[in-house]
């Protein structure tokens, strides 16, 4: 809660998206708590409003420049490896078939929000803030929603997968959000 109480009216967009990323987070679990189609659907578009928003802020604050790519080329061939790798494993889940499309379509929204925290390494931000709390924010919540989706469609029930899923998403929402409580304070 020490988030709202940084940075001055300059940066109250900043802040006011960091919100909106956090609120449409808290929506999303509380969507994922249900069971049912619908509800797994509408928690992966309330996650996505959060990744865009982060990789939007991301952006933001570090741009891609075309000489210093290196860092977000390497973050997008890896997501692309990963990416493919679980699609690979969840074709084998008959549950998985209707879910291809949004399953992709999320896949590219924390893909993108991943980039742009590695991107961050490339220029000013290679310093605490984007070393200590944003990209490994950003790979937790990989892990996390990789973990999750590897429950769902691959060894459904299993407990330890929940715990993975908490413990890496919960460090990872931290993470960022004290990253962004940074930069806020200057």
């Amino acid at each position: 809660m020490f988030f709202f109480n940084t940075g001055n009216n300059a940066n109250k967009n900043i802040k006011s998206l960091v919100l909106f990323g956090l609120f449409f987070s808290w929506l999303g679990d509380v969507l994922l708590m249900q069971s049912g189609f619908k509800f797994f659907i509408l928690g992966m578009v309330a996650f996505m409003c959060t990744h865009l928003t982060y990789a939007y802020l991301f952006y933001k604050l570090h741009k891609l420049r075309r000489a210093r790519l290196k860092e977000a080329f390497i973050a997008a061939f890896s997501m692309l490896v990963i990416s493919l790798v679980l699609f690979y494993f969840f074709n084998k889940s008959k549950d998985f078939a209707p879910l291809m499309i949004p399953v992709g379509v999320y896949m590219i929204a924390i893909s993108l929000m991943a980039i742009f925290a590695v991107n961050m390494l490339a220029g000013n931000y290679r310093n605490y803030k984007a070393v200590h709390f944003f990209v490994p924010g950003a790979i937790l919540f990989v892990i996390s929603d990789g973990t999750l989706a590897i429950q769902k469609f691959i060894f459904p029930g299993t407990v330890v997968l929940s715990l993975i899923v908490m413990i890496s998403y919960g460090i990872a929402q931290s993470l960022i959000a004290e990253g962004f409580s940074r930069t806020l304070k200057g």
